[in-house]
């Protein structure tokens, strides 16, 4: 009846790197917690940063009294000495964060998800820095479908798209452009791709005059808040794409009204996720 509380199919805790260095690292884990009792528990969270078996950080919260009914958070800092960090396909290492939730000495709830630790910036003059070294990104746009089979691909089609990215030597995958497999986000995380993932806000968003009816919106921003919230924790993300093409086509001559709704789904980002950039 305590667990920890994932929404829209996220894993329930979004983890950041607030810095990092070869040093010292410092990341950030937000823990939802729901209580479905009639009545209040008194409940801890140990979260544990693990590379391999080695155990590189853990925190343990202070006795949360969560209220029946009710959603809580619980922000979690750890420090990870000399940090191996997550350098793109030069290194692309993953250490394993787990968060566990127990009460009276016995685990309530357990899960886990894999960490990568690294700071990313893009200047306008000089591109993406990665761990504060510039990392010059060459890419390409990948489309999730195969013949004969759509988009229902195997973990080895993926596995082999991913392959063929590598062998050309790039080092960047633009996911175009609506929400790709788990599997593909996680290869990107192993393989140390940067990636631009995108709703499928795609070339028109009116067949009339008018702007984008109510539902068209509702279901644009429903799509952007999924992406992000899903994915917020995989290391290679870098950037959320807003939209794609929406200015390309009209109906009989008349211009797409696409500028409102392409500014307000940057504000949501920015809302969700105020660490990355948006695309367009």
């Amino acid at each position: 009846k305590i667990r920890i509380e994932g929404v829209q199919k996220s894993r329930g805790y979004s983890l950041s790197t607030l810095s990092a260095s070869t040093d010292r690292a410092e990341v950030r884990v937000v823990t939802r917690l729901r209580n479905t009792a009639s009545r209040a528990h008194n409940a801890e969270l140990v979260t544990t940063i693990i590379d391999g078996q080695e155990i590189k950080a853990r925190v343990v919260s202070a006795r949360q009294r969560l209220s029946p009914g009710k959603v809580s958070e619980v922000v979690q800092q750890l420090s990870v000495p000399q940090p191996r960090l997550w350098q793109g396909r030069q290194d692309p290492h993953l250490y394993k964060v787990v968060v566990e939730l127990r009460s009276g000495g016995k685990l309530l709830d357990r899960v886990e998800q894999p960490l990568g630790i690294r700071t990313f910036r893009i200047d306008p003059d000089k591109g993406l820095f990665l761990n504060e070294k510039p990392l010059p990104l060459h890419g390409v746009s990948r489309h999730q479908d195969l013949w004969g089979k759509g988009a229902a691909l195997s973990d080895a089609d993926h596995e082999r798209d991913m392959d063929l990215i590598e062998e050309i030597g790039a080092n960047t995958i633009r996911f175009a452009h609506y929400q790709h497999a788990c599997k593909w986000f996680e290869l990107a995380d192993k393989r140390g791709m940067v990636v631009w993932a995108e709703i499928p806000y795609v070339s028109m968003a009116t067949f009339g005059d008018g702007e984008p009816s109510p539902e068209f919106v509702t279901n644009a921003r429903q799509q952007l808040v999924e992406l992000i919230r899903q994915n917020h924790n995989h290391p290679s993300v870098a950037v959320w794409g807003v939209g794609n093409e929406v200015d390309s086509k009209s109906l009989g001559g008349r211009p797409v009204k696409a500028l409102s709704l392409v500014q307000q789904l940057h504000r949501l980002a920015k809302e969700e996720d105020p660490s990355r950039l948006t695309a367009l």
